[in-house]
């Protein structure tokens, strides 16, 4: 059936809903009527504009129901080229537990093996989810997923040019292949009703899950990130066409301000020739900063020049280079160029620091401080490709593991086709670095919390400072045998990540989210932190009669120790001042009173 000849049409904005005729009157009419109590915001001209969104309908027995053509294999039908429209799926029920964010979200996986498919009808921008049950809800103001909703994000996606682009249209063909071919043969015994070779997620889920995420913490818990983009459309359009020269930079904006957190102007875009440019001063000002290259070298000069990544952004296929400006060894070659792809940079990678028979070269890149991991030792990469199941089995045959000494890969996600998996992906790998980097405060929060200390706030105690506030607070002693431990974690923090805190003219280098972190790394030194462990050992394991060496180590540390302070005190709000008292005056004031004790 041609659905875009059908007399059933409805306009929103400038997209033109043209329906099955196959649905039931009821339902449609519910529709219609809540166009109609909105006419002001639903009757627009388009301007001419070609933006169809086709509306199918699905019966309640064949979506329920075990066949192989419970999905309609005709209604996924893109038509691709340049009459390709994304569908809007409807139906009675509502297959997505849509309110209940603490439950796990999506279909009745033991009814069998179609309904661990259906999820594709809410797997990306070409596939968009609405029951008459969330209707219901939506007239309740109990359900977060509205038609109108719905319907803006279409809109704005056509706006913003996404899918006129080849990355889109190409998954949107994959994506229905998939559909119609991923099935197991029926054999006596076999596994075709219990297991499909290919599974879809559900953007709705994954909206829920950032959501419930990000009641627990900020996206990008109030922190500052550097990410590097490699990618060959990172700035340049990605289409021909004239009205739509968008980047793939821009797509990742676009993305990330759907962040609570992230409005358009906390993220700071700097082209690669301002990277290498020593005249050209650029401040971290921004809460989130992307770095942005085009090709292998280009990633490779920006690594070694001492940049250092929170995470890197990689995308799978690059441009083509010429043979004469680069050779990557193991690429697909023509007479003129060469394909680059990002696993080419892991290549490299795990060539200078993985590889026993140059030990010298790896002594000497681990002991330059510029061509060091990090920050703390380790890159962090994710995956930005609309080809996930290439870049999978790509890590495999290339026996890339998951996590090395220097090295933390994550297949991630397409941000142009399937956003919400996208920034899910993406708060993962934010949680992962972030607690990677303070895992001393919550070894010390549980060691506490297992000896019923009085509760005290560790969310901020990462730091050296906020860590000796806490175990010096009160019950000095006890304090400092629980998290005596935590406390060896947290020295060992900050000489692994002193690397990445750069001073002095190459400080604009430094990885944003460590100084953020730790802004008063640079004020220890290695004595300083002998005398500190020495005076917490002492604190916890020691007798009263040595309260004399536990001054003379006080004394040692005062001076550095107050001026970290004071640069901490500065990024305090006047509340969070008077709630909390600084380590210097705890830590004197518990020595003088163990003199007073032999007194």
């Amino acid at each position: 059936m041609n659905y875009l000849s059908s007399k059933m049409k409805i306009q929103y904005k400038s997209l033109s809903l043209v329906f099955d005729d196959k649905y039931s009157e009821k339902f449609l009419s519910r529709i219609i009527k809540e166009f109609k109590s909105n006419n002001n915001s639903y009757q627009q001209d388009n301007g001419g504009k070609k933006q169809f969104v086709q509306v199918v309908f699905h019966e309640e027995e064949k979506f329920r129901g075990l066949k192989y053509d419970w999905f309609g294999l005709d209604k996924l039908e893109y038509r691709v080229g340049k009459d390709t429209y994304p569908i809007l799926h409807l139906s009675v029920i509502r297959h997505l537990n849509l309110q209940d964010k603490s439950k796990d979200v999506g279909p009745d996986y033991r009814r069998g093996h179609n309904q661990r498919q259906q999820y594709v009808i809410d797997s990306s921008i070409w596939n968009y989810y609405y029951s008459y049950e969330q209707f219901l809800l939506e007239k309740e103001n109990s359900c977060d997923i509205s038609l109108k909703k719905i319907l803006d994000e279409i809109s704005d996606n056509y706006d913003k040019g996404f899918y006129g682009l080849s990355a889109a249209i190409e998954y949107a063909d994959f994506q229905s292949t998939l559909v119609k071919h991923g099935r197991l043969a029926r054999v006596d015994g076999g596994h075709s009703d219990a297991v499909s070779p290919f599974l879809f997620h559900s953007e709705t889920a994954m909206q829920s899950k950032i959501e419930v995420l990000e009641e627990r913490t900020p996206f990008f818990r109030k922190a500052s990130w550097r990410f590097l983009l490699v990618d060959d459309h990172a700035l340049n359009g990605m289409t021909d066409k004239a009205a739509c020269k968008i980047g793939k930079v821009d797509i990742l904006k676009s993305v990330l301000c759907k962040c609570k957190d992230i409005a358009p102007n906390d993220i700071q875009i700097i082209p690669f020739n301002k990277i290498t440019n020593k005249n050209e001063s650029i401040e971290n000002s921004k809460p989130i900063t992307i770095h942005c290259v085009t090709t292998i070298e280009e990633a490779r000069t920006a690594l070694n020049l001492g940049w250092r990544y929170d995470l890197i952004l990689l995308d799978y296929k690059l441009m083509k280079v010429s043979k004469l400006d680069k050779k990557v060894e193991g690429a697909e070659k023509d007479d003129n160029c060469i394909q680059e792809y990002g696993y080419h940079l892991l290549e490299q990678i795990k060539s200078d620091y993985d590889s026993h028979s140059k030990g010298n070269k790896r002594n000497e890149l681990l002991n330059n401080k510029e061509t060091l991991p990090g920050p703390n030792g380790v890159y962090y990469f994710m995956f930005i490709s609309a080809y996930c199941t290439a870049v999978q089995e790509r890590m495999r045959m290339e026996g890339f593991r998951t996590k090395t000494d220097y090295w933390f890969l994550d297949r991630g996600a397409c941000p142009l086709n399937t956003p919400h998996l996208f920034l899910y992906s993406l708060k993962r790998m934010v949680d992962n670095r972030f607690e990677m980097l303070t895992n001393h405060s919550s070894q010390l929060y549980k060691d506490l919390a297992l000896q019923n200390c009085e509760s005290v706030d560790f969310n901020s105690s990462h730091t050296l400072i906020s860590f000796l506030s806490v175990i010096f607070e009160k019950d000095e002693r006890k304090r400092c045998v629980l998290g005596f431990n935590a406390f060896l974690n947290l020295r060992r923090m900050y000489d692994s990540v002193k690397n990445d805190y750069y001073t002095g003219e190459n400080s604009c280098k430094s990885s944003p989210l460590i100084k953020s972190l730790f802004p008063d790394i640079p004020y220890y030194s290695n004595s300083f932190w002998e005398h500190l462990q020495n005076l917490v050992y002492l604190t916890a394991f020691g007798t009263i009669r040595q309260w004399p060496e536990m001054w003379e180590d006080y004394i040692f540390i005062k001076g550095k120790l107050k001026k970290a302070e004071d640069k901490i005190w500065k990024e305090l709000s006047e509340d969070e001042k008077k709630k909390n008292t600084k380590p210097s005056i705890l830590i004197r004031d518990y020595i003088l009173s163990l003199k007073g004790m032999m007194s």
